[in-house]
């Protein structure tokens, strides 16, 4: 499966394999200052195993922003993807072609992380192989094709993957591997360390439950020693960033403006990247800046699939079980059922059109915060029904063995978050969001304003969805179910294309090597090789800046490895320019 993988990568980035070398995948902002980074952090590791061990306390301490200290720790390390890296860097010192190789990896570890998970709860490779398919090639992924730190979600699956295969055969090994795959994810992205554990901890409390593990003391001691270690891991790179945040304290936080203006709308999920050759000028709800959420078309049929097989599966467990509602209170459910039903369709009304009728507002009260308030109501509603049906609970706690439950409720969690502290739909306001909780009360979600980065997780489920709905339709009617499954998997090839996949401007100039003197992390000597630079110039060129401007020949600077009192993370400290 991973050379199937590798194969639709290649096709989908074409022709970034024929330029990898001296041509950088997306554009000339933030994958050339990621470029910069995997630099500075390989130079610090290289020079530490070659001896010089006094290199590591630099490790934090890049050459932007100077004389501020710990100015990596204004953006993301990087660490994970530098590591992938470390073996082209060290032998062909071409940091265009390391990155270029990372990215390409992203997309077949994730399809193989998924087609595993997939495989272990279906037990299908076909049903697995599609389910990769929608991860690896997920439409969000074609907006974000310049941001690798987004791209290298990989590590997710595998993590579910790794917590799986311990709740199900009780080995160490299993969630070793998990928790190296959390840590790993953890560090790629700062925003996945923020949005990813709590549905990793929530997953774990589901498989024991589902197993009857919650008086296990032997699974609890494996937990709690594996979570501390994972902690002690990621703290530790945190503590720059912490450093940072103590030293400077409006440095890394986020106006809650900021945050309102990456937060997803409702109509996101009917959008979709303008770079899809099959939707992007169809399926546009609502296009804007990271609103781009559609799953395809391919991944939603899947999804109903395993949604109505699974509830008409429980709702055949409850009456297989004896369970019966009494005669005198048969009313009553139906009653709440009818109820729940009616708010359900009001609120798909209020999250497509942004209103609610007026009297529905005024039967319910629902007044400004519709959407919230119709959610309230909800969910009263279910607990109430809930309380009085037998078959309801059963519905809800879904088949016993199957994991349909827990991955929709998941992915309508994720939906959620991804909406922010301030809910819109149709670029109305409906209601305060449940982010809202997070970003006030859990510490470092001030600090992230990109909401709309919960997309990735709701594709995550998304897949995990489709692959036990294409597995659930090849056990009821096997032919029907591969047809269906091999035509899921050609759609959804199909339904993307090849996002911008070079850099326009390249030119055969420089390539990197390390340097030994201790302030400068990298410099650049003429080789055979290539990097981005500027015509004549062995230098990076920034289409946005002047080549004038001071921004500019900073850029240069920092790249050659030269101090410089400026830079391009997402942070800067006070008085210094970003860029």
């Amino acid at each position: 499966m991973t050379a199937v993988y590798l194969a639709a990568a290649l096709l989908l980035t074409w022709p970034l394999a024929t330029v990898m070398h001296r041509q950088i995948a997306g554009d000339m902002g933030d994958p050339l200052f990621n470029c910069w980074a995997l630099l500075w952090t390989s130079g610090q590791l290289l020079r530490a195993l070659g001896g010089d061990w006094t290199a590591l306390s630099r490790y934090w301490s890049g050459n932007i922003f100077y004389p501020a200290p710990l100015a990596l720790a204004y953006s993301e390390h990087l660490t994970p993807q530098m590591l992938q890296a470390l073996p082209v860097l060290a032998v062909t010192h071409n940091v265009i072609l390391g990155y270029n190789l990372v990215l390409l990896g992203t997309y077949v570890l994730s399809g193989l992380g998924m087609y595993l998970l997939v495989r272990e709860l279906t037990g299908r490779p076909l049903a697995a192989f599609l389910a990769g398919l929608a991860f690896a090639f997920a439409p969000y992924r074609l907006d974000q094709y310049g941001h690798i730190e987004v791209l290298s979600s990989q590590w997710m699956p595998f993590t579910l993957y790794g917590m799986r295969r311990f709740f199900a055969t009780g080995r160490l090994r299993p969630l070793a591997g998990g928790a190296s795959a959390l840590v790993a994810q953890a560090l790629s992205c700062g925003y996945y360390l923020a949005y990813f554990p709590p549905f990793v901890v929530a997953y774990c409390l589901y498989e024991m439950g589902a197993r009857g593990r919650f008086r296990d003391r032997r699974t609890w001691r494996a937990m709690i020693v594996t979570g501390g270690a994972v902690l002690v891991v990621v703290v530790a790179f945190l503590w720059p960033y912490f450093t940072v945040r103590r030293t400077l304290s409006d440095v890394g936080v986020r106006h809650p403006s900021e945050v309102l203006e990456f937060s997803a709308d409702t109509h996101g999920f009917a959008t979709v990247s303008d770079h899809s050759t099959l939707w992007g000028s169809r399926v546009r709800a609502m296009p804007r800046s990271e609103n781009q959420g559609f799953p395809g078309f391919a991944v939603l049929a899947f999804l109903v699939a395993a949604i109505m097989a699974g509830s008409a599966a429980a709702l055949q467990q409850a009456r297989r079980g004896g369970v019966r509602a009494e005669r005198r209170s048969q009313i009553l459910p139906v009653i709440l059922g009818t109820l729940l039903i009616v708010l359900v369709v009001l609120l798909v009304n209020v999250l497509v059109t942004g209103r609610v009728p007026q009297r529905a507002a005024f039967l319910f009260s629902l007044g400004r915060d519709a959407g919230t308030r119709t959610l309230a109501w909800i969910a009263g509603a279910a607990a109430a029904l809930a309380a009085v049906s037998a078959v309801f609970r059963r519905i809800l706690r879904g088949v016993p063995g199957s994991s349909v439950a827990f991955f929709a409720w998941a992915a309508v969690a994720a939906a959620w978050m991804s909406l922010g502290p301030e809910m819109h739909a149709n670029g109305r306001d409906v209601g305060p969001g449940v982010y809202a909780v997070f970003y006030r009360w859990v510490p470092g979600f001030d600090g992230l304003r990109v909401v709309s980065l919960h997309f990735m997780i709701v594709a995550l489920f998304l897949a995990v969805l489709a692959g036990l709905g294409a597995a659930m339709l090849m056990t009821r009617w096997p032919a029907a179910g591969r047809i269906a499954a091999c035509l899921g998997a050609t759609s959804r090839r199909a339904g993307v294309c090849r996002p911008t996949p070079t850099s326009a401007r390249s030119c055969p100039a420089s390539c990197v090597r390390r340097s030994r003197s201790p302030a400068n992390g990298i410099s650049l000597r003429r080789t055979r090789s290539f990097v981005i630079c500027r015509r004549g110039r062995s230098w990076p060129n920034f289409p946005s800046a002047r080549s004038d401007s001071k921004f500019s020949t900073c850029s240069m600077r920092a790249f050659t490895g030269s101090r410089c009192s400026t830079g391009i993370p997402d942070s800067s400290p006070p008085g210094m320019s970003n860029s």
